[in-house]
C-alpha cells in the first residue's frame, strides 16, 4: 500500500511516498515501524495525523482491509 507524505516528513524522509504492507497493522505499529527506519524523522512522525481515505484516524485503527488511501500529515505552520 502507498502512503503518502507531506510537508516536512516528506523532505524530513527524502520521498512523496512509502510502500508498507498495512493489512492488520494498527496507524501506531506503522509510525513506530517508520521511527525505526527514519530515526532523524522521530519528532514529526509522533506529532504526525493520519489520515485514511481523507477522514482523520487515532493511533489504534487497525487495518483490517486495505483503503484507497493512507496520508500522514505532520503539524505545520503558515505564516
Amino acid at each position: 500500500m502507498k502512503i503518502l507524505l507531506f510537508a516536512g516528513l516528506k523532505d524530513s524522509m527524502e520521498c512523496e511516498s512509502i510502500d508498507l504492507d498495512v493489512l492488520n497493522q494498527s496507524v501506531g505499529q506503522i509510525k513506530q515501524f517508520l521511527i525505526e527506519q527514519h530515526p532523524s524523522s522521530t519528532g514529526l512522525i509522533e506529532r504526525s495525523h493520519v489520515a485514511v481515505d481523507q477522514n482523520y484516524v487515532g493511533n489504534d485503527f487497525l487495518f483490517e482491509i486495505e483503503p484507497k488511501e493512507i496520508a500522514i500529515i505532520p503539524p505545520v505552520s503558515g505564516g
